[in-house]
């Protein structure tokens, strides 16, 4: 061994050629669950600044996916080995063990920077994913920065989903626990918000997938986060049982790995719905700093600077996470947090208009119905919060002022003070105490 003063020890292993082998092929094994290879990105302008932009996209992206639970990155060093080669992505797959591979490339187009990227099934040579990022010329490190985070925060995505949709169709000959977690996430990513059947549907997976891996944080999370659930939404009719559940959980999991995002974002998620959302936001805040591109986090500090009376912070939080996601899987819930926000904020019009939206995507979620009717009824539109509130009603019927004020999971004088406008406007309209 070069530059290596003591001996090392050296060994050889050699097959009879007639004996059987227990081993599987290379081209037989399956790849490990969320393993992937950033390539280097090209760069086609030979534009000496673009082959940094280049070489820092491909850096940044490595580190932001290392950061996702449970996930196989390929490390820089073995990357680069592949820079300004031709490559086959099915045999890089083969070679480096991995189940995708992500290329792009960079290229200048007068003062804009174009920037390209598509995930790659190493197995099959599919395109899972592809997306253009246009961006001005300035700032190559803020331009950096920018194309990386939106780019991390798609492929988080992705990733989860295509393996996901992987574990399905492999799911008999696949019984290892990551697989069955990400079976159950496949479950609950389906429809635009989270159903108390696709939650309920999930857990079986994510119970056997904590069973035989107990320090597994996918699915101790996943729990953890359906009975939070659970008890927010009204589901179970023992909402502190629920409750019990997740708190066992979310001890579980931060025994392995206190500080881990997903943990501190579902811990808070935890602490509003015992209506202690100041406890909430420090959660929150630690979980976005580890990861700053998590519209999820975003969405749940909205969420909790709501619950605190501070509407206007929960706006700008929120459309930051729709800047980031404008089509993704909680677009319905953003645009709660802002037609509730411009509610409080007495923007009616804008208000109603997110508020409609939700109405529309999710027509059996009572909670858009009866802020819909409360905005109508204080912009002067009388028939549609009638409209609104008949159909809150028919959702949950039954229900009047005094349990959703009971329900209300904020707290302070400026929050009280904001939601007593909203009970007052559906008392007018109709809504009995």
């Amino acid at each position: 061994m070069k530059n290596i003063a003591r001996p090392v020890r050296a060994f050889r292993l050699r097959i009879d050629a007639g004996a059987s082998s227990a081993v599987a092929p290379a081209s037989a094994t399956r790849a490990p669950a969320l393993s992937i290879v950033v390539l280097p990105f090209a760069n086609l302008s030979g534009d000496a600044e673009q082959e940094y932009l280049a070489d820092g996209i491909t850096d940044d992206l490595t580190t932001d996916l290392s950061r996702i639970a449970g996930s196989f990155v390929i490390a820089r060093n073995s990357a680069f080995t592949y820079k300004g080669k031709a490559v086959d992505v099915k045999q890089v797959g083969r070679e480096l063990g991995v189940a995708y591979a992500l290329e792009g490339s960079v290229r200048r187009a007068g003062d804009r920077v174009r920037v390209n990227a598509q995930l790659i099934d190493t197995a099959s040579g599919a395109h899972v994913w592809a997306d253009r990022f246009d961006r001005d010329l300035g700032d190559m490190l803020a331009l950096q920065d920018d194309v990386t985070g939106n780019i991390a925060r798609v492929l988080r995505y992705e990733l989860v989903e295509a393996e996901s949709r992987r574990s399905l169709r492999e799911a008999a000959s696949s019984p290892q626990a990551i697989d069955l977690a990400l079976r159950g996430v496949a479950i609950v990513l389906r429809g635009p918000r989270p159903t108390r059947e696709n939650v309920r549907a999930a857990r079986p997976l994510f119970e056997e997938a904590a069973r035989l891996d107990s320090r597994l944080l996918l699915a101790l999370v996943a729990l953890a986060g359906g009975w939070i659930q659970e008890a927010t939404f009204s589901w179970s009719e023992d909402a502190g049982a629920a409750l019990a559940k997740a708190e066992t959980l979310l001890a579980q999991a931060e025994a392995i790995a206190p500080n881990d995002a997903r943990v501190l974002n579902t811990r808070g998620s935890y602490l509003v719905s015992i209506r202690r959302p100041d406890l909430a936001l420090a959660e929150f805040l630690k979980a976005q700093a580890r990861d700053p591109n998590s519209t999820q986090i975003l969405l749940n500090l909205g969420w909790c600077y709501l619950f605190l009376g501070e509407p206007e912070s929960a706006i700008a939080h929120v459309e930051r996470a729709l800047r980031l996601d404008p089509r993704g899987f909680s677009r319905s819930n953003m645009h709660g947090v802002l037609g509730t926000a411009h509610l409080y904020l007495g923007r009616y019009d804008n208000a109603i208009q997110s508020l409609k939206l939700i109405a529309e995507e999710q027509p059996a979620f009572p909670f858009p119905r009866f802020m819909l009717a409360a905005a109508c009824g204080l912009a002067g539109r009388e028939q549609e919060a009638q409209d609104a509130l008949a159909e809150f009603r028919r959702l949950r019927p039954g229900v009047g002022i005094a349990r959703l004020r009971a329900e209300a999971l904020g707290q302070g004088e400026k929050y009280l003070a904001m939601r007593e406008r909203v009970y007052e406007a559906l008392r007018l309209a109709g809504l009995p105490d």
